[in-house]
This record gives C-alpha cells, structure tokens and sequence, in this order.
C-alpha cells in the first residue's frame, strides 16, 4: 500500500507541474490509441484467502477509443498483466505449499464504455467501465514442502480470467493519468473460491488518428 501512495504522489505532482494551456484539436479527436503503464498490487480474493498477502502487479499495453461524440466513447485494446500473491500456507487440489508465491501473467483483452466529462479548459474526467477476458501466456508458483518446488502457475488454476475492469482517468491536454481495479468473477479452481483482484495507478499519452468533421 505505502507503493501504491507514492504513486499516486508522484502523479499528483506531475499534474500539477505539466498543466499547461488546453489543444482545441483534443476534442476533435474521433479515434485515438493510448499505449500506457500501471503499477500497483494484487491479491487473490474469496473467503478463505484474506490472510493472503498483497504483491507487485504491472501492466504495459495500449487502448484504442472510439468517440461517438464528446462524451460517449467504447474502447479495447492489448495488455501484458503481471499479478503476484503471497500466503504461508495453502493447499490447492491436495497439494499443501507453505511460504508460497503466486505469479500469474495474463494477455488481457479489456473491452470498455466511457463517458468523457469535461472539467475545464484544461482538464477531463473519464469513466471507463467494462469486462475483461484474460488468456495466461506464463508465470511461476515457488513454494515449500519439505523442499522448495517452482513449478507453471497454470498447472494449478485455470488458464482464462473473465471479470469487471473500472477505471477513472485524469487527462491533461494528451496525458492519461488513470487508477485502475480488475475484479475476477471466474473461480481460478474449484474448491475454494479464489478469484484475482488488483489495483493500479497508470499513466499514459493519447495519440489522435483523426478528426472529427
């Protein structure tokens, strides 16, 4: 959590340092493609899993918008998302694992409605609400009985994630600065009844391809 507060520190700032004079151009802008960076921590969720401690989650990739008007867009688009977890003790289809670290990376596909308000001359909020479906391309689980063991993280959950993505972005001029959730609905196994949780806090810069006429 203390990472997840400077972060959000240094976006502030950085806000507050870059704010400069509105482009007419951005609200021409009927397509336009965001490449951007999230940093933040995941965890597993359900009843059994409170105990289990946050880790480090990243994700890298680009959004592309399409806007009906000035305040009604859809969007999707192509992440790598990295998600990581920590438990002392956990068993998981009969196998019993001690001082565990789960590593899951995802390909994760957002499909996402958003609703563009304008605050000032210099400034918009954006609502971005949707799903997400994610297909696991790696990712590593290390754990001890008796021995240390480090073995494919999808050899024991399931390899797809299915769940709901919100998001709520500050944009300056063409800089995106976002927090993000991602909220699991499918079980990873099925008994009990994990599923992935994480937030992040992003920045990213939004390249117009044409304008409206």
């Amino acid at each position: 959590m203390k990472l997840l507060r400077h972060l959000i520190t240094v976006l502030f700032l950085f806000v507050t340092i870059t704010a400069t004079a509105h482009d007419d151009d951005y609200w021409n802008k009927r397509w336009s493609i965001t490449p951007s960076l999230g940093l933040g921590c995941s965890s597993w969720l359900g009843e059994h899993y409170s105990d289990f401690d946050l880790g480090f989650a990243w994700r890298i990739g680009a959004l592309a918008e399409y806007s009906f008007n000035k305040t009604w867009s859809i969007s999707s688009g192509l992440n790598i998302l990295s998600m990581n977890t920590k438990s002392n003790y956990v068993s998981i289809n009969n196998v019993h694992m001690e001082r565990t670290t789960f590593n899951q990376v995802y390909l994760d596909i957002p499909v996402l409605c958003g609703t563009r308000i304008k605050i000032s001359d210099k400034f918009n909020l954006l609502l971005k609400y949707g799903a997400y479906l994610d297909f696991g391309i790696g990712g590593k689980t290390k754990f001890r009985n008796r021995i240390t063991y480090s073995i494919n993280t999808f050899d024991l959950v399931t390899s797809t994630d299915l769940g709901l993505d919100l998001r709520v972005y500050l944009e300056l001029n063409d800089v995106v600065f976002g927090i993000e959730t991602h909220n699991g609905l499918r079980k990873l196994f099925k008994d009990p009844d994990a599923t992935n949780g994480a937030n992040l806090v992003s920045i990213g810069y939004r390249f117009g391809i044409d304008k409206k006429h």
